[in-house]
């Protein structure tokens, strides 16, 4: 493939996004030129939930390692999974093992929010570290919890 052709390539990212998320996919398309299509797929979790928990979060990830085989319909080059709490409130590991399940699933690499997080952190060697969030108080008990694994400078 010439550089001209590759440039007219139409690029698809696929997003899996909580079913009542509605940031996800317009924060996508703000950021991409009309050279890539988004595709989304949403999930919801099977179990009723009064409130988000351990419970929660391994209900939706479930269903998301389940419903990403049909967003892997579309025939996407990229994928995002757009629930942060649902990767890190368990830790890294269970976050990259979250992220080897989907991109298996979905056949190309899938980004899980909280490991890019931490990858930029390394990357630009933060030193020090504040988070004000919008989420209540068990969200930011694992997210600290989960920040907390990041090994600074």
């Amino acid at each position: 493939m010439d550089f001209n052709t590759h440039l007219n390539r139409q690029f698809r990212i696929g997003l899996l996004v909580p079913a009542g998320n509605t940031t996800f996919e317009p924060d996508f398309h703000s950021a991409f030129s009309s050279q890539v299509s988004i595709h989304a797929h949403r999930v919801i979790a099977q179990g009723s939930h009064a409130y988000e928990s351990v419970e929660s979060m391994d209900d939706i990830n479930e269903e998301a390692v389940k419903e990403i085989a049909k967003l892997a319909k579309a025939g996407v080059h990229f994928g995002a999974y757009g629930f942060t709490t649902a990767k890190f409130y368990q830790g890294r590991v269970f976050a990259e093992k979250l992220q080897q399940r989907l991109t298996q699933g979905l056949g190309v690499p899938v980004v899980i929010p909280s490991l890019a997080l931490l990858e930029a952190l390394s990357h630009l060697q933060v030193k020090k570290i504040a988070v004000v969030t919008p989420y209540p108080e068990w969200n930011n008990q694992t997210l600290k919890a989960f920040l907390n694994e990041v090994q600074l400078p």
